[in-house]
């Protein structure tokens, strides 16, 4: 799957610190998945007891979340 191929939201703490990228390929609503930014997940916290900064989690839960 190509960068075209998938719709992107990035998710910022405050104006400029990237702390994760939710994506869903076009034309799907439900395969949604949320990585979070390597930094992050050394210095950070997880943005929902249901997302793990481990992201140890599946669709349904960034679904849920959102």
């Amino acid at each position: 799957m190509t960068g075209t191929d998938l719709n992107t939201l990035y998710v910022h703490i405050g104006r400029a610190r990237k702390i994760a990228t939710i994506t869903i390929p076009v034309g799907s609503e439900t395969e949604l998945t949320l990585t979070y930014e390597p930094d992050w997940v050394k210095e950070g916290f997880p943005i929902s007891p249901h997302l793990p900064i481990s992201g140890k989690f599946d669709h349904r839960s960034v679904r849920n979340v959102l």
